[in-house]
C-alpha cells in the first residue's frame, strides 16, 4: 500500500485498484484508522481532544461519516476510525493529517474498503476516554 503521508490522490489510486480487485459494489465503505499523540501539556490536550469530537460530531453527520475516538489521557495518545463515503473520508483524512495539535504515526495508518459500517449511522464520532494503565 502507498505511504499514508505520501498524499491522498496516492490513496486514490490505491483505493481506485483495490475497488476493481473487490467490486466497489460490494464494498462501498472505506475505514480509515491510526494513531497519534497530541501536543501541549495533558490539560491542553485533553481539552483539545473534547473539542475536536464535539465539533466532529457536528460536521462528520453531514457527511455521512462514522467513527470512534479513543483517548489515552496519561500518554496523550489518540486511536481514531472513521468510516463512510471513499472521497469524503480521504478529504476528512488529508485535514487531519494536516493538522499541529498531534502527531499521526505513519506506521499505524489503515486504509480498507468494507461491505458495511462497523459503527451505527447516529455515532458520527464517539469518544472514548482512558485515565490511566488497565492491565
Amino acid at each position: 500500500p502507498p505511504s499514508i503521508m505520501a498524499g491522498v490522490e496516492e490513496i486514490r489510486s490505491s483505493i481506485a485498484w483495490s475497488s476493481m480487485e473487490a467490486n466497489i459494489v460490494d464494498r462501498p465503505f472505506l475505514r480509515l484508522s491510526y494513531m497519534s499523540t497530541m501536543a501541549g501539556p495533558e490539560e491542553i490536550a485533553l481539552q483539545t481532544v473534547r473539542r475536536v469530537v464535539q465539533m466532529a460530531a457536528q460536521v462528520n453527520s453531514q457527511h455521512g461519516i462514522t467513527g470512534r475516538l479513543s483517548y489515552d489521557a496519561q500518554h496523550k495518545q489518540v486511536w481514531q476510525i472513521l468510516e463512510g463515503d471513499p472521497d469524503k473520508v480521504l478529504s476528512l483524512w488529508e485535514q487531519i493529517r494536516r493538522d499541529s495539535r498531534h502527531t499521526v504515526d505513519e506506521e499505524t495508518v489503515t486504509v480498507d474498503r468494507m461491505a458495511c459500517r462497523e459503527f451505527p449511522k447516529s455515532w458520527a464520532m464517539q469518544l472514548r476516554f482512558m485515565v490511566g494503565d488497565f492491565v
